[in-house]
């Protein structure tokens, strides 16, 4: 999960699309993989630089009682 602005969540897969690395590192407005070099934006999880063709999968979050909640996969 990341917030890209004041009040603005967001979530994505922890799974780059291009070989399935986990992403590990968010900077310079985007979330990078550490293993072959794709970074994707922060605000909507597309791809800015490859080799990854597309973008991160957003999840769904949901803000209940001050609390932010991901579901979990099913």
């Amino acid at each position: 999960m990341i917030q890209p602005g004041e009040g603005d969540f967001r979530a994505f897969s922890a799974f780059c699309p291009h070989r399935g690395c986990m992403v590990k590192s968010i900077g310079d407005s985007a979330i990078r993989c550490p293993c072959h070099g794709s970074s994707f934006d922060l605000a909507d999880g597309s791809v800015l630089g490859g080799p990854a063709t597309t973008g991160l999968i957003p999840k769904p979050l949901q803000i209940r009682q001050g609390r932010i909640e991901i579901p979990a996969d099913e």
